[in-house]
């Protein structure tokens, strides 16, 4: 190896190669220098207008989350059993809803019923 570089720095070879890089470096830094702007926040602001308002994009898109979340919650809502209403706690709903009506015709008060938890195979003995 030792034989290798003192012939290459007798050739020359390494001070043309560093002088070469040095160069080559020196286009790239001319190059970016010349490609950023003198004063870019400046730049940035006399884009902006003082009446600009970034978030007025967003009202399109609440009213329209808005609209859909209404929906997801009008698909959602609990229908009777002549419906096809199939959630427990829809149907235990709508029997206490059922009965507090007759007990109010009535003149009675009613407690509703609460709806009973499976207890899987842990209840069973």
């Amino acid at each position: 190896y030792a034989e290798v570089a003192s012939k290459a720095e007798a050739d020359g070879a390494t001070g043309a190669f560093s002088s070469r890089r040095v160069g080559a470096f020196a286009v790239l830094g001319a190059a970016l220098a010349a490609l950023v702007p003198a004063r870019p926040v400046e730049a940035k602001l006399q884009g902006i207008s003082k009446g600009d308002d970034y978030d007025s994009g967003f009202g399109k898109v609440d009213s329209l989350m808005k609209d859909e979340f209404k929906k997801a919650q009008n698909d959602m809502a609990c229908k009777t059993a002549a419906e096809g209403e199939e959630r427990s706690f829809c149907r235990t709903k709508e029997v206490n809803d059922k009965n507090r009506n007759t007990a109010e015709a009535k003149g009675e008060t009613y407690v509703d019923q609460k709806g009973t938890l499976s207890k899987g195979s842990y209840g069973t003995a």
